[in-house]
């Protein structure tokens, strides 16, 4: 969603954030990382390696590693 700009994207993930609200580390938390960041937070967004230090802690490692991809391959003129 966010990926693909879709114009309600926000939106999409403020319910699926709802839907996953047991799960504390959903991916919801990597998608408004994304949404939000901007081209002071491209690598160092604190959101995104927030989100991909609890995809480890939980032992989700492909999760880990996705995140910290989509963070490197975010252009420094981002503002998704």
């Amino acid at each position: 969603m966010v990926l693909a700009r879709i114009p309600d994207a926000a939106g999409l993930v403020a319910r699926a954030e709802s839907a996953a609200s047991r799960n504390p580390v959903a991916l919801t938390g990597r998608a408004w990382a994304l949404l939000h960041a901007d081209a002071d937070a491209v690598l160092g967004t604190d959101a995104v390696l927030g989100t991909a230090a609890a995809f480890a802690q939980a032992g989700y490692l492909y999760q880990q590693a996705r995140t910290l991809a989509l963070a490197a391959a975010m252009p420094p003129e981002a503002n998704w």
